[in-house]
């Protein structure tokens, strides 16, 4: 065992430990989609695994290398996250993986207590209200209490998903403190000295509550910093969306100043020439020729009182383009 101050040491490593760990792979584009996709079939739960299972797993195998840098070992903890965000698939597969360098090294224990971890963290995200109770898990007891209290004030009900992850993590924790310590070497397991001499003392119940908070700290960093990185998509999504829009609306706004142009210039050369409607040419905003023509009949009803034929033409004359209401003579001809 280690003395307290060097484990409140590596606990505050553990924490930096994963911080790192979850920032660095965050990074990658492939990484956040299989994170932030919301249906996965089998080979993106098996992928995801894959990537957060690796880099703990070679933590784990420094362990056994440099025997003073015990915080690399994040097992337990990974072995949840990737349980309760990537399903029951997920955190077996991962705690597996993650038992592996342990398992080979004599500690037998840890892998079927890891796997068990990510099947019972893949149950409670299958039994989650809403998504969002996951990426919203706080590690301060006391705010989820307070927030349990809130919600149950107005509408009582028993289940609460974060009382109940936050007392999943103190319960797979305590058990592997109980399989330490009947089987010490079988399992690897921080533990305060003070805790178990006769009685126990004062100093050793803090330092062991302390181990304990930081397993539920590295779990609800993770996801903290999972959760920023999933705002902040979700934010940038939100705002090209609002540029289309935005580009949708000026489109609308340019398309009816356009046509308003276009017959525009053809009233100022309509005494100068003659003009020709072939269907071609009604088909100004991409649509078909009989729908523009509809359209600009309706549009300019008072200027046209005839826009019914494939093809028309007026005579040349000096008649002003004057509207329907003034009772101008105008003379068309069907071509």
């Amino acid at each position: 065992m280690l003395e307290p101050r060097l484990i409140l040491v590596n606990l505050l490593i553990k924490l930096g430990v994963a911080a790192a760990l979850s920032s660095a792979l965050v990074r990658s584009k492939e990484f956040k989609s299989l994170l932030f996709r919301e249906q996965r079939e089998t080979r993106h739960k098996i992928y995801l695994a894959l990537w957060m299972a690796i880099p703990i797993a070679l933590g784990v195998w420094i362990r056994f290398s440099a025997k003073s840098f015990l915080a690399g070992d994040l097992s337990l903890e990974t072995t949840l996250l990737l349980g309760v965000i990537g399903g029951r698939l997920s955190g077996g597969v991962g705690g597996a993986l993650l038992s592996l360098p342990a398992a080979l090294h004599g500690e037998w224990a840890g892998m079927p207590l890891n796997v068990l971890a990510g099947i019972v963290a893949g149950q409670l995200r299958r039994v989650a209200p809403e998504q969002e109770d996951i990426w919203s898990f706080s590690p301060f007891i006391d705010l989820s209490l307070y927030r349990w209290i809130r919600r149950n004030l107005p509408r009582p009900r028993v289940f609460d998903w974060q009382i109940a992850f936050f007392v999943t993590i103190v319960g797979l924790r305590f058990l592997q403190t109980e399989i330490w310590r009947f089987w010490p070497n079988s399992i690897f397991s921080l533990e305060s000295p003070g805790l178990w001499v006769q009685g126990g003392t004062w100093n050793g119940y803090l330092v062991e509550s302390a181990i304990y908070l930081t397993v539920i700290m590295v779990v609800g960093t993770e996801l903290k910093i999972f959760n920023s990185v999933r705002i902040q998509i979700k934010l940038e999504e939100q705002e090209r969306l609002l540029l289309q829009a935005r580009m949708a609306a000026l489109q609308n706004q340019i398309n009816p100043h356009f046509l308003f142009n276009t017959l525009n210039s053809c009233a100022r050369k309509w005494n100068s020439s003659t003009i020709i409607w072939t269907s071609k040419s009604y088909a100004l905003d991409g649509t078909s020729s009989r729908s523009s023509r509809i359209s600009i009949r309706r549009l300019w009803k008072p200027w046209f009182p005839a826009c019914c034929c494939s093809r028309w033409s007026k005579t040349a004359s000096s008649t002003a383009f004057l509207p329907r209401s003034k009772g101008a003579a105008l003379r068309y001809a069907a071509v």
